[in-house]
């Protein structure tokens, strides 16, 4: 993802006309960035992870690979973008001119096959909150027992083509409105949660340190995974 460029720092051919999108603002760079951050690997994988591999213990491995790689990382993307000025296949053939565009074309190619995962979660997502709604919700076989999930699988598809076909303006206004609703879901949820049965003994376990699980290479193998998500 290139790094932002604010309305007067547009990019602008020699005959004043625009080559590419960019973002309208930094800080709406900023929020979109967090928008995609914070998606399903952060919000319906990381808890299981969190109680699979320590707790307070995975938190710390996690927190330690988010500064020691995600964030580099995401430095070096946002940066080389914007030294390239070109997406995933230009920059690598910025790189190297024989190599670099078949590795710009695994990583497109990469990120279809992620999406794709996402888009059946985020479908199954979208099914369980309608059931919700409608005050039917029922075990996962029976909600997959049918076609339903391939319905909100391509209703997701739909609603994502919709915004992408938009341009960088339909981003940028989806993610002023989702991240402050996510905000307060995931709030509402964990002051809800303080009020469960059990709820001591989850923060105990949330907030617990274990010096041997913290050397065990799992630990770290699943936080630097969950840091790349």
């Amino acid at each position: 993802m290139e790094s932002p460029k604010t309305t007067s720092e547009m990019n602008q051919t020699a005959t004043g006309t625009q080559d590419r999108p960019v973002w309208s603002s930094q800080r709406v760079y900023v929020i979109a960035s967090i928008a995609g951050v914070v998606g399903l690997g952060n919000i319906w994988r990381f808890p299981y992870m969190v109680g699979q591999n320590g707790g307070g213990t995975f938190i710390v491995a996690y927190a330690i690979c988010i500064l020691a790689i995600g964030f580099p990382i995401m430095v070096l993307e946002a940066s080389a973008g914007n030294l390239t000025e070109r997406g995933p296949v230009g920059t690598f053939r910025h790189i190297n001119r024989k190599w670099g565009p078949w590795i710009g074309w695994f990583l497109i190619a990469l990120t279809v096959a992620i999406m794709s995962y996402y888009f059946v979660v985020t479908g199954w997502t979208l099914g369980y909150t309608v059931d919700a709604i409608r005050g039917s919700l029922g075990t996962f076989d029976e909600f997959t027992s049918g076609f339903s999930s391939l319905g909100y699988f391509l209703a997701v598809a739909a609603l994502v083509l919709v915004v992408m076909w938009n341009g960088i303006g339909s981003i940028e206004t989806m993610s002023r409105i989702l991240l402050p609703l996510l905000v307060v879901g995931v709030v509402g949820l964990a002051i809800f949660s303080q009020t469960l049965e059990g709820a001591g003994q989850a923060n105990d376990f949330y907030f617990s340190f274990d010096a041997n699980q913290f050397v065990q290479l799992t630990t770290w193998r699943m936080a630097a995974g969950q840091a790349e998500l």
